[in-house]
């Protein structure tokens, strides 16, 4: 367990927040942390001449955000930044958080210092974000709609390449100070979800102690437990129990003795649908030999759900979908990102996993080859 009971909330945990606030005292905040017991807590903090206070208890260094309730949260209306068992002092002007005065401890100092590094980039993100609105805002005809929204793409692109520069710098942090409560913030936190097992036992390797006994160094050992245990290539593929489109239960004993294609996907999912296409081909090519193709969806709409199957022309395999019981199964699959496919063979083992899809197709490619090497002698 991470949390820690009720009963340890004593002033060691506790944490105060005194502020100053230049703009109107009518304007409203909100405080936004995880306390002690590891609840999400939102509160409402009054404005009174121009200053502000809040307290909690906390279990450990904590992340924080302090937002206006009236505005569209953004850069200039919310302040990220990391609270301590202790004392906080915040300064904040209305339309500029982004210059909030922060003291708290050495965590929040080096925060700050790579926050000024970010900054540039993520000033041209925002350049970039609003000129992909007006280009989705204007009205034009079908000469120069192509071109439009070729643009339109390369702008996401582009924003995503900047996130990853971002994100670079927050992971070279975390390999140069291994001894930072902060790099255990990106690590066991910000990032858990997105590396792969091999550079988080890299990271959880190297951290000090006092970063793996810290709130962030805990949740990278959870992390790595959930996903040293769950189905890597060479496990046995976990059973599942899930109704069909006709309301039918379907196993994975079911097809027991054949090859096995699972694709959690939902009809939310652009790049899911956007594979959609690519999945027909496969099936037509490799279910005459042998291999059974089963979609698992997150959709809780079956109306939903059933519309996108007949739309993207799948249904040709087996749908299935994840009730409010078998929320498990993706966890129990090791499911970070959709699409993700899976790959099972004839004994119930897993001998493939690949991971979203993107434009080129590449994961989907290293699919079709992967079921290719399959019945190179057939």
């Amino acid at each position: 367990m991470l949390a820690l009971s009720c009963e340890n909330k004593t002033i060691t945990n506790q944490f105060f927040i005194n502020g100053k606030y230049k703009g109107n005292d009518d304007t409203k905040l909100r405080l936004v942390y995880t306390d002690i017991d590891q609840n999400l807590v939102i509160d409402t903090i009054p404005l009174v001449n121009g200053g502000f206070t809040a307290k909690g208890f906390i279990q450990d260094i904590t992340f924080a955000k302090i937002l206006t309730l009236e505005d569209i949260p953004n850069r200039h209306s919310r302040i990220s930044f990391f609270i301590e068992p202790g004392e906080t002092q915040i300064e904040l002007e209305s339309g500029a958080f982004e210059n909030a005065n922060v003291s708290s401890g050495n965590t929040q100092i080096e925060y700050e210092i790579l926050n000024k590094l970010e900054r540039p980039i993520y000033n041209r993100i925002d350049g970039l974000i609003l000129y992909r609105d007006s280009i989705l805002n204007k009205q034009y005809d079908d000469k120069n709609s192509k071109v439009l929204l070729k643009r339109k793409k390369e702008i996401s692109h582009e924003v995503q390449n900047k996130l990853d520069s971002i994100k670079s710098i927050r992971l070279n942090f975390s390999t140069e100070n291994p001894n930072s409560l902060l790099s255990g913030f990106y690590v066991g936190l910000m990032y858990l979800r997105k590396l792969p097992i091999d550079s988080l036992m890299y990271y959880n390797k190297r951290f000090g102690e006092n970063v793996k006994k810290s709130l962030f160094g805990k949740m990278l050992e959870q992390g790595l437990l959930e996903k040293s245990i769950t189905s890597k290539i060479g496990d046995k593929a976990p059973s599942f129990s899930l109704k069909n489109v006709h309301n039918e239960t379907v196993k994975l004993e079911d097809f027991k003795g054949k090859y096995i294609l699972i694709d959690f996907w939902a009809s939310s999912c652009v790049p899911c649908r956007k594979a959609s296409p690519k999945l027909n081909n496969l099936y037509k090519k490799f279910h005459p030999k042998g291999v059974e193709f089963v979609g698992i969806t997150s959709d809780s709409q079956i109306s939903t759900w059933k519309k996108a199957i007949a739309k993207d022309k799948t249904t040709l395999w087996h749908h299935l979908r994840l009730g409010k019981e078998s929320t498990s199964i993706g966890m129990k699959y090791n499911v970070q990102i959709i699409p993700t496919y899976i790959l099972i063979d004839t004994n119930g083992v897993i001998i493939g996993r690949f991971n979203s899809s993107s434009d080129n197709n590449l994961n989907l490619i290293s699919l079709e080859a992967k079921l290719e090497s399959l019945f190179v002698d057939i």
